[in-house]
């Protein structure tokens, strides 16, 4: 029993961890890419847009008689 060997934590200055004294920043999200519209889409909004035109000028037409 004479080589028993003993482990212990090292407890010099150069292991001690160092205190905190503030606190990190908090982390940022990072901004996704704007998405651009597809020429598709684009396109019927447009469509979209000129039928809904037509159609009050057809109303207004109806009215104005």
């Amino acid at each position: 029993m004479d080589n028993d060997v003993v482990f212990s934590t090292p407890k010099g200055q150069k292991y001690v961890i160092p205190k905190v004294t503030t606190c990190p920043p908090a982390p940022k999200k990072h901004e996704a890419p704007k998405k651009q519209r597809s020429s598709t889409v684009n396109i019927l909004a447009k469509k979209i847009e000129e039928e809904e035109e037509e159609e009050e000028a057809d109303r207004n037409k109806g009215q104005s008689t």
